[in-house]
């Protein structure tokens, strides 16, 4: 064999070698390997941004669900203390919250009683100053409350101001509304107070101011 033959012999044989038959083909696969690997990665990125814009979601609808509850309590609250004692207030279109004191007038006086200043009276609070000097010595005042609006108001605590002690020489007594009682809308009660000098206290000039307030809510 001659050497032009060997080397025929041998590019046949470098033809006949697997490796550079199929060389074409295994890159082809590599390609295709390459391809599903990547369709995979994807696949796996998409189905993260998937899940990361769900969570996304849900705590915006969380957020939201909170942010309404908050409103709605605020709502509420508004209305509530738009139904509190304090002049006159609206609590709604057709709901109308008007109750407070309308007149007053001194129904009596016994003794050495006087009127330091003349008593007043604002739409939820009475003020009296009386100076008595010796025990049997009081004043009685009568007060009218009116329920203007269309809703009923139930009267929850009489406050006097200071209250009574046992030092006070000059006593100062509610009667007629009671907590409890209700003014139903349209309606007026009556209640009287009572200035009186102390039984424990020996004679001696005296005077002393208190405001009557009155807080109501609705029935």
């Amino acid at each position: 064999m001659n050497h032009e033959e060997n080397f025929l012999n041998n590019d046949d044989k470098k033809n006949d070698n697997p490796i550079f038959e199929d060389s074409e083909e295994i890159e082809y696969l590599t390609m295709e390997e390459d391809k599903e690997a990547k369709d995979k990665l994807m696949g796996i990125l998409s189905d993260k941004e998937k899940k990361i814009k769900k969570e996304g979601v849900s705590k915006k609808v969380v957020i939201l669900i909170v942010l309404i509850g908050f409103l709605l309590s605020l709502c509420y609250t508004a209305f509530a203390l738009g139904l509190s004692f304090d002049g006159k207030t609206s609590s709604s279109v057709d709901g109308i919250w008007d109750i407070g004191f309308t007149d007053m007038y001194q129904k009596s006086k016994s003794g050495k009683a006087f009127e330091t200043t003349k008593p007043s009276f604002t739409h939820h609070e009475a003020t009296f100053n009386v100076a008595l000097t010796e025990p049997g010595d009081e004043i009685t005042y009568d007060l009218t409350i009116t329920n203007k609006g269309n809703l009923d108001a139930k009267l929850v605590k009489i406050l006097v101001l200071p209250e009574n002690t046992s030092d006070d020489v000059i006593l100062y007594f509610v009667s007629g509304i009671k907590e409890g009682d209700v003014v139903e809308a349209g309606k007026s009660t009556n209640m009287t107070v009572t200035a009186k000098y102390s039984m424990t206290h020996s004679s001696q000039f005296s005077k002393k101011a208190v405001q009557i307030v009155l807080n109501y809510v609705q029935k």
